[in-house]
Parts: C-alpha cells; structure tokens; sequence
C-alpha cells in the first residue's frame, strides 16, 4: 500500500501560483527589434548577450513590479529541492502563451539572429520559433539557481 506523503499539495505551496492570468489576459511590454552576440557556455548551450536594450529591460521592470500588473512572480521555497530539482531561491513566472512566443520570436530581433547569426557549429537544424511555455525569472542579489 503506498505510504502518504507529509508534503503539502502544489496548491497550497507558496512558490506555486494557484491562480494564474489567463495567456490572453496578459498585455506584455514592447519588445523593439535589437540585435544581440551570442555566447557559448558550453558545447549545445548557447546564450544571447544583450538581446534587449537597457530601456527596454527597464519597461519589463516597471511591468512586473506594477502592482496592477497581471502577474505575480512566485518566491521559491526555501530549503532542500526536491529530488530531480536543482536548488533555487529566484522568484519565478510561468503561464502557456503561444501568441506571444510568436510575437517576441518575430518583433524582437531574435528570429533574423537566430536564424542567420547563429554559429554553425551550434546546430545542423534551423530555429522555426520559440515555446510558447513563458517562464520569467527574477534574480535578486543572493539569489541563485543551481
């Protein structure tokens, strides 16, 4: 017989949204069109460096610190992550917006970047998009993850 578990459900977790905005509720901050550099970090893993303009980055800012902002960043717990889980003290967003994956993939720069900058040592297939499973993660000074 299996053994009941001690640990509090996901909806009564503090670092888990219970009620989040509808996709198509939310009104996400311009993304202007820029250009980037990429950094490998490691051989598959590849990051873009300055993306986003400081002016930019400071409207996405004001959005998510808004109190009338339809999103609510999550603290993370704090203790052990559970098993499969790397430690983590950052506050964190997810909701599923495919229109909007769609949007910053075309308006923001990263599709031309991606597309045509991309070093061909990174992959042998083309980037056609992004996910539409949105995460926003906010470090602050101390946090981590990882």
């Amino acid at each position: 017989m299996a053994r009941k578990s001690d640990k509090p459900a996901a909806a009564s977790r503090p670092d888990v949204a219970t009620t989040k905005p509808q996709a198509s509720a939310i009104i996400w901050p311009a993304t202007p069109q820029t250009t980037g550099t990429f950094n490998t970090i490691h051989p598959g893993l590849i990051a873009i460096d300055n993306l986003f303009s400081r002016q930019t980055l400071k409207s996405w800012l004001t959005f998510l610190d808004s109190p009338t902002s339809p999103i609510t960043l999550q603290e993370s717990l704090p203790g052990p992550p559970k098993k499969g889980n790397a430690a983590r003290n950052n506050d964190r967003f997810g909701v599923q917006d495919d229109a909007f994956a769609k949007k910053l993939w075309e308006d923001s720069g990263l599709r031309e970047l991606a597309q045509e900058g991309l070093p061909s040592s990174a992959t042998r297939r083309k980037p056609v998009g992004l996910n539409g499973n949105v995460r926003l993660y906010r470090y602050q000074a101390g946090a981590y993850f990882g």
